[in-house]
């Protein structure tokens, strides 16, 4: 038996010990709610009491780093993984503020030690995977995101960064469509869309496109004629993991223009995308067209994107265009959703509503539309793409059916 000052400690001990652990529970659980600062108040609280307190140390230098403190973040892990050399949570711990703070070749090595220690674990598989596919190495992303797929066949986040990673912009791609497109009845068929597009470094990349396929995504809403090809080249910079922009300038010319009227159209288009938690976005731009004769137009847009699920996400954006004959102007709202597929097919649908006023009645009405594009990789430098597209408007009825490939050139 115990005496009465053993029994006294051990129960002081537990009674300790307990508070402790729903200490550290409460804090976990702040922040899991995305609740940061109070749930590093909480840990360090924990700390005070005891500063070799491992499961605290490690849960405040994850909430440092998911608040984007990396500085703290590593300060933490590095303390525990100076008592215990060994400890695979802190180095793991300090992988992914590696990856989250963009030091995408020091996460590289630190999650291929991570696996050397431990190959079954899909979760080391995936956050390498992106750290090569953000620093450019999509081949070798690519089979990290294969090797997590063939360890867990059935999770969707695999499936999904395979597909990110099998349509993400290489070094050089090309895309060839061709189909048929009707104007009112009026179809003509041959080559519809071509694009030679290069990812010239991580934060840039440039474009080149002939496009012949009535011009129907909502971006051309503006243009005069949507029968005519329209060449355009275009830059994408990404400024940081926050945001970026693109900016496209591009022309068309009317062969059969007669005297007084535009015989060419230039259009310039600025478009700004922002970053956000859990794979959200924001994006915000403006379209101006001028031509050479005649009256101009504009165009502002800006949208919302959101992951539904592993397997799907949704958007909204909304559109407002401007020409300067007879004072149009038109609204347009478009819902789109995203599905990734297995093996990196996806599939994107959507439908858009629009409403035109104007002085004269001949510009004024509604204008509705839907599209279904489909991309299917054959294999790593080969893909598919399958499309058809609808739209009614006040002017006239357009219809697009398509078939084409896409080459890519991995690095």
């Amino acid at each position: 038996m115990y005496s009465k000052p053993v029994i006294i400690l051990l129960f002081c001990l537990t009674t300790i010990n307990s508070t402790a652990q729903n200490n550290l529970a409460a804090a976990a659980s702040l922040a899991r709610e995305g609740k940061f600062n109070e749930a590093i108040k909480a840990y360090s609280e924990i700390l005070i009491s005891d500063q070799t307190h491992i499961a605290a140390r490690l849960g405040r230098g994850f909430t440092y780093s998911w608040k984007h403190d990396f500085v703290n973040a590593r300060a933490d892990f590095n303390t525990v993984l100076v008592a215990d050399p060994a400890n695979t949570e802190a180095q793991k711990g300090l992988a992914y503020t590696d990856l989250w703070s963009g030091d995408y070749k020091n996460a590289i090595r630190s999650f291929d030690k991570l696996i050397e220690i431990s190959p079954g674990v899909k979760e080391y598989y995936i956050a390498r995977g992106q750290a090569q596919m953000n620093d450019g190495l999509l081949k070798d992303a690519r089979l990290s995101f294969q090797k997590a797929e063939q360890l867990a066949p059935n999770d969707a986040e695999s499936k999904q960064l395979l597909t990110a990673v099998k349509t993400k912009p290489t070094i050089l791609d090309v895309d060839i469509i061709g189909g048929l497109s009707s104007a009112d009845g009026i179809s003509k068929t041959g080559l519809r869309y071509v694009q030679v597009s290069s990812q010239v470094s991580k934060q840039l990349q440039l474009a080149a496109k002939y496009d012949n396929s009535l011009s129907m995504d909502n971006l051309g809403l503006i243009t005069i004629n949507k029968s005519i090809p329209y060449y355009a080249g275009s830059l994408f910079y990404k400024w940081s993991n926050k945001t970026a922009s693109k900016i496209e300038g591009g022309f068309r010319n009317f062969s059969d223009a007669k005297a007084g009227e535009a015989s060419s159209e230039s259009q310039f288009t600025l478009e700004q995308i922002f970053f956000l938690k859990k794979g959200r976005s924001l994006k915000a731009g403006a379209a101006f067209i001028s031509p050479d004769a005649g009256s101009g137009a504009s165009l502002f847009f800006a949208g919302y994107h959101q992951p539904v699920s592993k397997k799907t996400a949704a958007g909204i954006t909304w559109f407002y265009a401007g020409r300067n004959v007879f004072n149009t102007t038109e609204n347009r709202f478009l819902l789109d959703a995203d599905f990734y597929l297995s093996k990196g097919n996806m599939l994107n649908a959507g439908f858009y509503y629009g409403r035109s006023n104007s002085d004269n009645r001949l510009f004024e009405g509604n204008t509705y539309g839907g599209f279904l594009k489909a991309f299917f990789p054959v294999s790593n430098s080969v893909g598919i793409h399958l499309g058809i597209s609808a739209e009614n408007n006040f002017i006239q009825n357009l219809f697009n059916a398509n078939a084409g490939v896409r080459f890519r050139l991995e690095k």
